[in-house]
């Protein structure tokens, strides 16, 4: 019933079909490489380094958490990514910790997601 997982994810906004489809529809492959994902501590890393308020640091682990996320069609977490990226890039501070909020929310959904098929 592992299918469920990328079926979840999918519901969830992301587009793990379209990474699917990169695989030649090869599920299980697919499965076995997101399934990976929790493990992956560019987040952890991330958000560490950035409530120390130290963006120059923490601009590294959230482009790596953006092509990640990207690679495996998680765009929820990449769309955030990308935006937390632009507001690092751009010295826009006064954005960053409103999407670090959201981005906290995004991931916590798609690794509850994930722990339900471990």
């Amino acid at each position: 019933m592992q299918e469920q997982l990328l079926v979840e994810l999918e519901a969830l906004g992301n587009k793990v079909s379209e990474f699917v489809a990169r695989f030649g529809g090869m599920e299980a492959v697919c499965l076995k490489l997101i399934k990976k994902f929790p493990n992956d501590t560019n987040y952890q890393q991330y958000m560490e380094i950035a409530q120390e308020g130290n963006y120059e640091n923490a601009e590294a682990s959230i482009h790596t958490l953006k092509g990640v996320s990207s690679n495996l069609g998680l765009t929820t977490i990449t769309e955030i990514s990308q935006e937390i990226l632009n507001a690092i890039r751009g010295n826009d501070l006064s954005q960053i910790n409103q999407l670090n909020d959201r981005l906290k929310e995004v991931y916590e959904k798609n690794i509850e997601i994930f722990q339900r098929y471990q």
